[in-house]
């Protein structure tokens, strides 16, 4: 049956993404994921698919995108509009990680609430609670501890008189 003969007999059916289009005007997360995942995405054009990634993300629907955006890589290799959607939204990549640290913040702070006093005018470096060195100057200071001392553990702060 042509669209003709649909429309003569009072059914028109409509562009799948016109329905999303208007589920999502409607702001129906819920349908639209469902319509959206239910869609033979490789039946439609490039441009559809990318239409339905940003009303996707319109509504707030982030993983959905990722999805659909995954999907038009793989269907659409040659659209450079999907295949830049889906390097921008795919899923992130643990590069590397570090142990996790300790807060020895709190020990130095303390540290420098009990002794701070001792040294009125100084520059003090503390670690860990431990002091690594007092001086005049900031200068001095970074001088006297050395680089290797340059940690997110290591307090550097000027004692007010």
């Amino acid at each position: 049956m042509s669209a003709a003969q649909r429309s003569q007999r009072g059914r028109t059916i409509r562009d799948p993404l016109s329905v999303l289009e208007d589920v999502a005007a409607r702001d129906d997360r819920h349908l639209f994921i469902r319509l959206a995942r239910e869609m033979r995405w490789d039946t439609v054009q490039a441009e559809d698919l990318w239409r339905a990634i940003r009303l996707a993300l319109t509504l707030d629907l982030a993983p959905l995108a990722m999805e659909l955006a995954q999907k038009g890589q793989q269907i659409f290799p040659d659209s450079q509009q999907l295949q830049q959607a889906a390097r921008v939204l795919r899923p992130p990549v643990v590069v590397g990680t570090r142990p996790a640290q300790g807060d020895h913040g709190e020990a130095s702070r303390a540290w420098l609430s009990q002794h701070s006093h001792e040294y009125p005018g100084q520059w003090v470096a503390v670690r860990n609670g431990i002091l690594l060195g007092v001086s005049p100057t900031l200068k001095n200071l970074s001088q006297q501890i050395g680089p290797e001392t340059d940690t997110p553990d290591t307090v550097v702060v000027k004692v007010l008189p």
